[in-house]
């Protein structure tokens, strides 16, 4: 595809599965019907950019929900054209998704896959080498398990105004934070690893966290709360059944925030956590 491809609305966009498509000459596809990309394990779907300039897939607006499956995507950026203000190599704008046993691989963008104002879940699937963020969701409801990610350059998961449920989940090696929850989200996870990551979990700006059977290892921060936007309040984060190998400090949990800890109420610190983080001290810098 050498130019940008339009769906417009009142269809259903089929790809079946063994298809290839390489998006070139700063190409996207942009869709504003359902999409049905359902590969197989031997015959995925891929899609890619052999000069690098491909700037993906976006659904905006589709009345009926959309499936991925066994779909591969690989070195894409997002779309950077006049009138569509998207930050991922693959957008669902208010449209519904149900994303599984799919890749997201080496994508140059701000993050690898963006989800606005949609539902959505997200299993068996693996997101790697991603320049910026993997996952952002913003103002949506969701549900990620089996899923893994490696190698981030900022956040694995970055939620914001939102719902999220996560179960079975890897993480390895975020250059950030490896779940960040934000603007008055909940999330409620359980059997989580994180390896070799900057900070482990972090409930920011009157976000409400829920944890348990936590595994940190190899991480500067484990776990975080704090506010950062003066429009929100304190954070909140609840841990059960957690293990901390080799965490440089185990929680910074600011003045207002609160988090029980295994059953207890832990002490909070007077300084102003963001000021340590966001690259001044811990973490990356971040827009």
């Amino acid at each position: 595809i050498e130019k940008k491809m339009v769906i417009p609305s009142n269809y259903l966009f089929i790809i079946e599965k063994g298809s290839k498509i390489d998006l070139i000459n700063n190409s996207n596809i942009l869709s504003f019907s359902p999409i049905k990309f359902v590969g197989s394990k031997n015959e995925p779907i891929e899609f890619y950019s052999s000069d690098s300039t491909g700037q993906g897939l976006s659904v905006i607006n589709a009345n009926a929900k959309s499936f991925m499956s066994n779909v591969k995507i690989n070195n894409l950026v997002y779309p950077n054209q006049s009138g569509i203000n998207l930050t991922g190599s693959v957008n669902f704008y208010q449209s519904d998704i149900d994303i599984d046993s799919s890749s997201f691989i080496n994508n140059l963008s701000e993050d690898a896959l963006n989800i606005i104002r949609s539902k959505y879940s997200i299993s068996h699937s693996v997101f790697s080498g991603t320049y910026s963020d993997a996952f952002d969701g913003d103002f949506s409801k969701g549900r990620i398990v089996n899923t893994k990610f490696y190698n981030c350059g900022n956040d694995a998961i970055d939620i914001s105004g939102s719902e999220l449920i996560i179960d079975s989940i890897y993480i390895d090696n975020a250059g950030d934070k490896a779940i960040s929850v934000g603007e008055k989200s909940n999330l409620v996870g359980q059997n989580i690893k994180i390896n070799n990551s900057e900070i482990g979990i972090t409930s920011k700006d009157s976000s409400i966290v829920k944890l348990d059977n936590i595994i940190i290892n190899n991480t500067k921060i484990g776990l975080t709360a704090y506010q950062k936007k003066p429009e929100y309040g304190p954070a909140k984060i609840t841990v059960n059944n957690i293990s901390l190998n080799n965490v440089n400090n185990d929680y910074f949990i600011e003045e207002y925030s609160t988090m029980i800890y295994k059953g207890e109420y832990v002490e909070t610190i007077n300084k102003k956590v963001e000021n340590m983080l966001y690259g001044a001290i811990y973490g990356k810098a971040s827009k």
